[in-house]
């Protein structure tokens, strides 16, 4: 069944990278994640706003800021 979804995600935050940047040479910028929570079944999910970032750094825990 496409477009069912059962997850009713909700924003808890929006964090910054510690000192990392990506992009192309001195034009990077820093990466963004926002953390999603499931209010159904207290899942997380993470999408990222810098599209320069890999996937791999989204659950990396020690290189997010914890403000």
């Amino acid at each position: 069944m496409f477009g069912f979804c059962w997850h009713d995600w909700k924003e808890i935050k929006v964090q910054i990278a510690k000192n990392v940047c990506f992009g192309f040479g001195s034009s990077g910028s820093p990466g963004y994640r926002v953390t999603e929570k499931c209010t159904k079944c207290s899942k997380k999910r993470y999408m990222k706003l810098n599209l320069m970032m890999p996937d791999s750094c989204l659950m990396d825990e020690l290189l997010w800021r914890k403000d």
